[in-house]
């Protein structure tokens, strides 16, 4: 029989579509292992990569393939789908709209499907698949429902099943990725086995410069990821680094709680909300951002409902600050009283009815992290799922206050946020913390960053 490589690229006609490209998409065909992790830059090939594969197991097991695609969310699947409807038809796959699907004439089947929500995987148990795929799993919160969906892989037909997933470095199952796929084998291509379940895993590294294809299609396609993220996790995603320390061991990714879209706030869900802001005027590279936190407070949680970042000279700003408080309503709004807030304090309490508060601090701000850190740690604080800026508010916080032994050089939303939890504790709402037992124990080895 024909290796897989041979059969990718050819319509049922015989005509040539596609095939892989020499290098990691080749390797990711041919890798005969149980679970693949695929991955490393930015528009390395993966999501085609993927879409590869799932044609070649396709033409292999014919009737006996049953696959499935998965990611984050629905809005996730918009580019992936593009792409898999672009490449899939033109080799004899038709697209099922409503069933979210494509079906091959020999009885091959991929299906599409998203896990919005960690319980939603419960909705699969008693399923079987002989190919499960996870386009960008480093976007998950936890291995929790990705473990439940790998209990869905088998095959009453004596098929080959495999588990693949792409990810980029950096993203919230950075640390559990890198544990389980590279750390036993560092650079990849090499084979190893979980030492529980020996099953096979195998890591294929894929870099920008690999993806033949875009490069020549977009020469400026590195230079486009300027400024989308801070240097660190460009570094990661532009070379595809995974050695980079993503915790600053302040607030750990592990402590954070979630809550998914069957769960949408609305003011009357909660005791007050509260905005708090850390203020810049300026707009060059190496100013600071501007940043606002938004949470709702009960009695025993904290929802972070919003959190926003950028650079804005000071009329914007003040728009700004009144735009996010049309939209959630605060009781409350929080702004540093330093030089950047001060005119910006004056200027609403003048022309607004937002109850604005001054917020002095005493504290060096990595004091007021530590001290406010078992709000977090203590499961109180929850992040929405599938929002768009999770994923930066959720990495700065974790990089804070150091990255690769440097401290890290934007932290305003973390200013915003240690701001927030800082008013509530010493309001007594929620958790009872010994605020002031807490920073004295966090001023204990912080000489490094008095220098």
């Amino acid at each position: 029989m024909a290796d897989a490589s041979s059969l990718i690229g050819q319509s049922l006609e015989g005509a040539t579509i596609l095939s892989p490209q020499e290098g990691p998409q080749t390797w990711l065909l041919a890798c005969p292992y149980d679970e693949i992790l695929f991955g490393g830059a930015r528009g390395g090939g993966k999501s085609l990569g993927i879409i590869l594969c799932c044609h070649a197991h396709g033409l292999r097991w014919k009737s006996y393939a049953r696959m499935i695609i998965f990611r984050r969310t629905l809005k996730e699947f918009e580019g992936f789908l593009g792409d898999a409807k672009a490449f899939l038809p033109p080799l004899g796959w038709e697209f099922k709209v409503g069933a979210m699907k494509f079906e091959h004439p020999n009885g091959a089947v991929i299906k599409l499907a998203y896990l919005a929500e960690d319980k939603d995987a419960d909705g699969y148990q008693g399923s079987n698949f002989s190919l499960v795929c996870i386009d960008e799993i480093g976007n998950f919160s936890s291995m929790e429902p990705i473990n439940k969906i790998k209990a869905c892989l088998r095959s009453a037909h004596g098929v080959k099943t495999q588990f693949i997933a792409s990810a980029n470095p950096g993203g919230p199952l950075h640390k559990a990725l890198k544990q389980r796929y590279l750390d036993p084998a560092p650079g990849g291509l090499v084979m190893h086995r979980d030492p529980v379940t020996k099953r096979s895993l195998y890591f294929i590294p894929s870099k920008l410069e690999d993806n033949k294809f875009l490069m020549e299609a977009d020469p400026h396609y590195a230079d486009s990821l300027l400024g989308t993220g801070p240097p660190w996790l460009l570094k990661a995603w532009r070379d595809g680094d995974w050695s980079i320390t993503i915790d600053g061991n302040v607030f750990k990714r592990e402590w954070w709680k979630w809550y998914g879209p069957s769960y949408e706030p609305c003011p009357n869900h909660f005791d007050q909300i509260i905005q708090s802001w850390d203020t810049a005027f300026k707009t060059k590279t190496r100013n600071d951002y501007s940043a606002c936190v938004t949470i709702g407070v009960t009695k025993n949680a904290y929802y972070i409902l919003n959190a926003w970042k950028g650079k804005m000279e000071f009329p914007e700003l003040k728009k700004k600050v009144k735009e996010l408080a049309n939209a959630y309503g605060p009781h409350v709004v929080y702004i540093e009283d330093q030089s950047s807030g001060q005119s910006l304090i004056q200027e609403l309490k003048r022309d607004s009815t937002l109850c604005i508060r001054p917020c002095k601090t005493d504290v060096d701000k990595i004091a007021r992290a530590y001290a406010v850190s078992p709000m977090v740690e203590n499961g109180m604080v929850y992040l929405p799922e599938a929002d768009q800026w999770i994923h930066e508010f959720t990495e700065e916080l974790s990089a804070f206050p150091v990255m690769d032994g440097v401290k890290v050089k934007h932290d305003d939303m973390v200013d915003a946020f240690t701001q927030a939890l800082d008013k509530l504790a010493h309001r007594g709402q929620g958790l009872n913390i010994d605020f002031k037992k807490n920073v004295r124990n966090a001023l204990r080895g912080l000489s490094i960053f008095q220098r």
